[in-house]
């Protein structure tokens, strides 16, 4: 038994976790996109989804035009869809550093069970402890690459969103400046969306209305809204 408790603990040795901690992606985010649903991705990112018809006088959106209602709220749209998947990936970091934390205590434990048996002339009990306790071990090494790869696809898609976000944020941008109706509004330099008259209130009307469409936002027709930012 002490020779299999031997080649068991070589096998641990091996399996021992190397894997670098998943980067932040708040680290990541670029200026540009200072701006799911269970499962984003890039097509509400894109606004293709928003196509409920707008009356252009609406309160939360005056004094703008009808076209740049539609585009704000394809862009409160997708910018929902982007911090649902930022907050996944937040989720699903923590999960990693958890996992990775059973997964070092149970080493420990084990190779301590390991050491002891070496050094027991009667280390059945001590054989039971580390054979009852190595199952969870490589049941937890299996569930981490399962969650890193999981990690990794939320990244790429996020990059994506993020990407397509800042391209929506900068096209809406042009247009109500180029079609501002109140004289008071001046292209600049930075993409300052809310210096736009009425956007700000037009925006949180459609991005309140997207968490309240999103089914895993707990958000009821009841329930107080929230300030976004755009």
């Amino acid at each position: 038994m002490k020779l299999s408790i031997t080649i068991l603990s070589s096998i641990l040795a091996v399996c021992s976790v190397t894997v670098a901690n998943p980067v932040d992606p708040s680290s990541t985010m670029s200026a540009e996109a200072s701006v799911s649903t269970a499962s984003p991705d890039v097509a509400i990112a894109s606004g293709s989804v928003f196509t409920i018809p707008l009356n252009p006088y609406m309160a939360d959106c005056h004094p703008i035009t009808s076209k740049g209602i539609k585009m704000i709220g394809n862009y409160a749209d997708s910018k929902h869809g982007f911090d649902s998947a930022k907050k996944q990936l937040i989720l699903k970091k923590q999960e990693i550093k958890n996992q990775k934390k059973g997964i070092k205590a149970l080493k420990e434990q084990l190779d301590s069970l390991s050491n002891q048996a070496k050094d027991s002339p009667d280390p059945k009990d001590i054989e039971e402890s580390f054979y009852s306790i190595s199952p969870e071990y490589f049941g937890r090494l299996r569930a981490l690459e399962k969650l890193e790869k999981e990690w990794r696809e939320l990244s790429e898609k996020y990059k994506e969103m993020r990407k397509v976000l800042a391209v929506l944020k900068s096209e809406l941008y042009d247009y109500l400046v180029k079609h501002d109706t109140t004289g008071s509004v001046a292209a600049g330099s930075t993409v300052d969306l809310e210096s736009i008259p009425g956007f700000k209130k037009c925006f949180k009307f459609f991005y309140n209305r997207s968490l309240r469409r999103s089914p895993q936002s707990g958000h009821g027709s009841g329930s107080r809204q929230r300030t976004p930012q755009s």
